[in-house]
């Protein structure tokens, strides 16, 4: 799953750093319309949705949210 989400992120970011679990969104540099993209690609991807509240600030924050969401559909 951290790779799909590496993935995602680089897709939608030039970041040049290793992105692990422990990398905010504010380190990768996201802005607010960059997380809109990535989250709809989210979404896409892992078949889940994903709350505008959910207050996601890091890498593994996001991984464990996904597979809360997959564990409830």
């Amino acid at each position: 799953m951290l790779e799909k989400i590496k993935e995602i992120l680089q897709n939608n970011a030039s970041y040049d750093g290793e992105i692990t679990a422990d990398t905010t969104f504010e380190e990768i540099g996201l802005d607010s319309l960059d997380m809109m993209q990535i989250i709809m690609d989210i979404e896409d991807e892992f078949g889940i949705s994903v709350a505008d509240d959910a207050g996601l600030k890091t890498v593994g924050e996001l991984m464990n949210y996904i597979e809360e969401q997959q564990k409830n559909a």
